[in-house]
């Protein structure tokens, strides 16, 4: 509450950052034009808490004003509507990442999400538990990952190891990442590595730990979801 941290935060909040959110990005998609795939990518620390205990993967306490039960179907319910949204504008692609908050129960939406969307064609949902994937698209291969249990040093290296043959035919590599809530852009070894903000407040830990600005993108306006939208061309 912000009494505590500066700023109150919610489940009815989040829930309408979230589809404000999917509204905006829907609407700079159509901006674009023929867009021939959406990859919609949110499994990174999409249900913050890994269950019963209401904290991290790793038992790091969580603030959270729902039971763990009410949190799987609120969250679940949220994703249902963002792909039926998205698949209105292009088919949709979605998949797992491996994330530090909520790795476990991030695996049960996916597989959940697979069963509920198992006759779309226009929806694809794969549930390889694998903790990174990669996309080629034209001399265009993206990396997903959360970047907390990756070395940073290895993340070039696991790509070329990983995706041999697609690394070999592209001629643009990039990695999106999270974990650290705010953007930041590098280029290490030919590869452009994206960090990208989250839509979430302020919470107990990180205005302990002095992390207070990491949300103000939101305050300005500008939100961002990790989507990657490629066009119908084989440019970047």
């Amino acid at each position: 509450y912000n009494e505590e941290t500066g700023e109150k935060l919610d489940t009815t909040i989040t829930c309408k950052r979230f589809k404000e959110l999917i509204i905006k990005e829907c609407q700079n998609i159509q901006k674009l034009g023929n867009v021939e795939k959406i990859l919609f990518v949110w499994t990174n620390d999409f249900f913050n808490s890994d269950g019963i205990s209401k904290s991290t993967t790793g038992g790091t306490p969580q603030d959270t004003d729902m039971k763990w039960q009410q949190l799987y179907l609120c969250g679940l319910n949220l994703l249902i509507q963002a792909i039926e949204t998205l698949r209105q504008l292009a088919p949709v692609k979605t998949f797992y990442i491996a994330s530090n908050h909520s790795r476990q129960v991030d695996y049960y939406a996916i597989c959940t999400l697979s069963a509920w969307f198992r006759n779309y064609e226009d929806v694809e949902v794969l549930v390889d538990p694998a903790p990174r994937h990669y996309e080629r698209f034209g001399n265009v291969l993206l990396g997903f990952a959360h970047s907390y249990y990756e070395k940073k040093q290895n993340l070039p290296h696991l790509m070329q190891i990983e995706e041999k043959e697609n690394w070999g035919v592209t001629t643009y590599r990039e990695y999106h990442l999270a974990h650290y809530h705010c953007e930041k852009v590098e280029e290490i070894g030919g590869i452009i590595f994206r960090w990208l903000p989250s839509i979430t407040g302020a919470d107990t830990w990180t205005n302990d730990n002095g992390y207070i600005k990491s949300n103000d993108i939101l305050k300005n306006g500008n939100v961002y979801i990790n989507f990657s939208l490629l066009e119908s061309n084989n440019s970047y």
